[in-house]
């Protein structure tokens, strides 16, 4: 109903629809009511619009028209009529106030009103066309989008706060296609145009563990392989670590290892609340392995690694392997017997920093002796070992320590260096190596965890003097190896016994930690050969501009934007035409060089007569429109590409124009003259009646304006009846009017006929 009226209402203002009765008694007696009207309009001067009389709205919108007032607001106020209620809009929204006060004859002004107009005020024309996650974007937006914005393609403005997921509901939403699916596709257009990076844009806020497969889980704060938690404290450390920082080269080895303490890389666990080391579920109580345990990886990378730190609250005793019983104050030995040699257990509650500093002193009745001795330990000279009671002394440590001479360490004090000598890091550690089996255990078990593979097989003495270079054992192991794979001699990875293929998996794997550190490490090595259908899981239900992405490499990924169409970003695609066996006429095209692109197909059928244009780059044919341009000479492009969505209906007007710009060329000037210079057939068939039958269909956009204005100015009365631009129920009066006239009503144009129609009512009146 509010559309007839429009229709009916604007036509009287316009004089596109005339109701005048044959007698001035008619003209004043019938009312819109009349026929069937029933609005609730009221004027400003409180005059219901469905009881005015036909005259005197006839005579009010010439007024409008001749004072040069007609606007939304001076048509609601003689009328009654608002107009953007009638559009199905907010008419209380302060938004339109201008565009009311706006005469319709100022072009400039109007289009200034309607350019400041949100977008998610005119979402209610769109009938559900854009999805409601975007409209809430722009109206969240501290700066909504406006149509002026819309318009001069101000796309970081118009995309602000929308995500991925908004445009590609589908889209995943955990993974690395998850980070991206969050993206602010507004920031992302506002990142490329100032020289931006796409792919570090979009991989802000990954994670090594995305990469890995991962999947964090936010409640429990943990990462996840598959329904597992992941438990190896090194490879969790390395899972946090941010693309973004490899990529800006801030990571480093040291902040990786930032607080992380060696008892952590041995894969044991800090329990916080009682402070606490664990072996599995074994509490760790030999100090040794505590103070070992305590050590920073950072002390041991930075240089500030000494002895002391290692020694530090560690007493000989329990170096020794001794237990000190605090409730009895008494030092017990491995076989839980008391120590009561007054030597022995003096030496064992010496300090080990008092040990290496040299401040141990003892008189002459140590001469001669070794530590073995007075640990109350046995040495069996025949077979050159040591024993606690009855059970062989089997500890490196322990050994070396025992045969330390009293008087030489009085004297020079411990020689750690010279203890640890013939060690391994693992020795002091507690694993247990195999030499028959060339393996190392934990107890048990087999260890195979690579970094404390190469960790504990290092000199002890390294440990001792500070020549452990931690960092370059990080720094030599592979991603891939810290990721629980195994390379071959043919350098090919595998997890388990299946061969890795997967391209970004096989680049990270390769990597070392060291090689990720370095300050000028390219990221897009990790991505090279890595397409994009690999890294997003591209199907053939996913929109045509991700499978027209599939193939292509990450690190090409912009460059390839550019070269497509803005159709494949709108999810539409060209129809392909097999021109086997097809009769072809070539177009007359003049470019710089001779062209074959453009052909007519000739030949009987449902092609015949229907335009194709060869892509040079896809190297196939298309279904192409007709050149709708004024001119005649024409070029490849005058022939735009039929587009079609993806339910097989073709794109028509503006989407079809926008669909053939290129990414890269796209700009505010070809978007609107594009627009402009549109014919009215690529909105509307030909109309048979109406105003708009009569202008040729033919007239462009830009030129509809003066199109109208001069149809309907020139048109005569007759024309304009049997097209069913105005509509005279009284014609047989108006015959007999006019009957003694020289020119009849029906010969005369609108503005004539008023004119005289008035004239005649005057004299009338008058008489």
């Amino acid at each position: 109903m509010g559309r007839r009226i429009l229709a009916f209402f604007l036509g009287m203002i316009f004089g596109w629809i005339i109701l005048v009765g044959g007698v001035v008694l008619a003209a004043a007696i019938i009312k819109p009511s009349t026929f069937g009207a029933n609005t609730d309009y009221v004027n400003d001067a409180g005059k219901s619009f469905d009881d005015m009389p036909l005259l005197d709205i006839i005579i009010d919108g010439v007024k409008l028209i001749n004072d040069n007032n007609l606007s939304i607001n001076s048509v609601k106020s003689a009328f009654g009529v608002d107009l953007i209620d009638l559009l199905g809009l907010d008419s209380q929204n302060q938004e339109f106030d201008e565009l009311k006060s706006v005469n319709f004859a100022d072009q400039n002004g109007l289009k200034a009103a309607l350019g400041g107009i949100k977008l998610s005020s005119l979402a209610p024309l769109l009938n559900g066309a854009i999805n409601d996650e975007i409209v809430t974007a722009w109206k969240n937006s501290s700066e909504p989008p406006t149509l002026n914005d819309l318009t001069s393609f101000n796309m970081t403005k118009v995309l602000g706060g929308v995500t991925l997921k908004a445009v590609v509901p589908q889209i995943k939403t955990t993974g690395i296609e998850g980070i991206i699916a969050s993206k602010d596709l507004g920031a992302f257009v506002a990142s490329l145009n100032s020289g931006g990076n796409a792919v570090s844009f979009l991989l802000d806020g990954a994670r090594i563990g995305d990469v890995m497969n991962f999947t964090y889980d936010e409640n429990s704060d943990a990462w996840l392989n598959g329904d597992a938690p992941v438990t190896d404290n090194l490879v969790l450390i390395v899972a946090d670590v941010e693309l973004s920082d490899i990529t800006n080269g801030s990571f480093s080895v040291n902040t990786m290892l930032k607080d992380v303490k060696v008892g952590e890389m041995m894969g044991y666990d800090f329990d916080e609340q009682t402070q606490k080391w664990f072996d599995e579920q074994k509490e760790i109580t030999d100090k040794v392995q505590l103070a070992i345990a305590n050590i920073k990886t950072t002390q041991l990378t930075d240089g500030s690694f000494s002895l002391n730190t290692l020694t530090n609250g560690l007493k000989t005793g329990d170096v020794l392997g001794f237990v000190y019983d605090e409730s009895a104050s008494t030092w017990k030995t491995g076989s839980g017997a008391v120590v009561t040699d007054a030597l022995t257990v003096k030496i064992a509650d010496l300090s080990m920093t008092e040990l290496l500093n040299g401040d141990f002193s003892v008189n002459d009745v140590i001469d001669g002796m070794k530590i073995g001795d007075v640990m109350g330990y046995t040495f069996d000279e025949e077979s050159g070992k040591w024993f606690d009671g009855e059970a062989e002394i089997t500890d490196k440590l322990t050994i070396n320590l025992a045969e330390r001479d009293l008087m030489t360490v009085k004297d020079n004090g411990l020689d750690l260096a010279e203890i640890v000598k013939g060690m391994k890091v693992g020795d002091l550690m507690g694993y247990t190596f195999n030499a028959t089996q060339n393996k190392w255990y934990n107890g048990e078990s087999e260890v195979t965890d690579t970094l404390t593979l190469k960790l504990i097989d290092k000199d002890a003495a390294s440990l001792a003097d500070g020549s452990l270079d931690f960092a370059s054992i990080a720094r030599d192991l592979k991603m891939g190896e810290l990721m629980g794979y195994a390379c071959d001699d043919d350098g090919k990875w595998f997890d388990g016994e299946t061969e890795i293929t997967d391209r970004l998996t096989l680049n990270i794997a390769s990597k070392t930690l060291g090689e990720l550190s370095e300050a000028n490490f390219e990221f897009d090595v990790l991505l090279e050969g890595v397409t994009f259908g690999e890294l997003i899981g591209v199907t053939a239900d996913s929109p045509v501009i991700m499978q027209k992405l599939a193939d292509t490499e990450i690190t090409r990924l912009e460059e390839k934007l550019n070269e497509m169409y803005v159709g494949d970003l709108l999810d539409y695609h060209r129809r392909e035409i097999d021109v086997v066996g097809l009769q072809l006429t070539l177009e007359t095209v003049t470019t710089d060089n001779e062209s074959n692109n453009i052909c007519i197909i000739t030949t009987t059928g449902e092609y015949q007569g229907l335009y194709i244009r060869y892509d040079t780059t896809t190297k196939k044919f298309y279904e192409a429109q007709s050149c709708k341009a004024d001119h005649t000479q024409h070029t490849d492009e005058c022939f735009d590409y039929q587009y079609y969505d993806k339910n097989g209906n073709k794109a028509d007007g503006i989407n079809n124009i926008v669909s053939n710009l290129f990414v890269s060329n796209l700009d505010s000037s070809d978007l609107t003259d594009k627009i402009m210079n549109l014919p009215l057939s690529e909105f509307y068939q030909s109309q048979q009646s109406g105003v708009l039958s009569l202008i040729d269909t033919d007239t462009s956009l830009s030129n509809l304006p003066a199109a109208l204005t001069d149809a309907v100015s020139n048109a005569a009365m007759g024309t304009l009846i049997e097209n069913g631009v105005i509509e005279i129920q009284c014609a047989e009066q108006l015959d007999a009017i006019y009957q003694n006239d020289e020119k009849s009503w029906r010969e005369m144009s609108i503005t004539e006929f008023v004119d005289s129609l008035v004239s005649k009512l005057s004299s009338v009146s008058v008489s």
